[in-house]
């Protein structure tokens, strides 16, 4: 997987559902970041094999983000409602 250089990540990409495929890449489908504590199972083990899901990390905050490329490794913003309604008011 190509990682991202700082410059190229620094624009934060938001969309309000999830993109069906990277906005920098074109790679589908992007992946779930899942946060927190998780417990293994099967079922999750199989979801990271097949790049469904990416691990984000056991700190959470308001400013996460949702989606990620398993290509590029283009992170994803979920867009809030009230961002969405001040674009549509503009």
């Amino acid at each position: 997987m190509k990682r991202r250089s700082f410059l190229e990540s620094s624009t934060r990409i938001k969309r309000s559902r999830k993109p069906g495929k990277c906005p920098s890449c074109g790679h589908s489908p992007l992946a779930s970041i899942l946060y927190g504590y998780v417990g293994f199972d099967g079922g999750l083990q199989k979801k990271l094999e097949e790049g469904r899901i990416v691990l984000g990390g056991c700190c959470v905050s308001d400013d996460d983000p949702k989606w990620e490329c398993t290509n590029c490794g283009q992170k994803v913003y979920k867009k809030l409602p009230e961002e969405s309604s001040k674009s549509i008011k503009k």
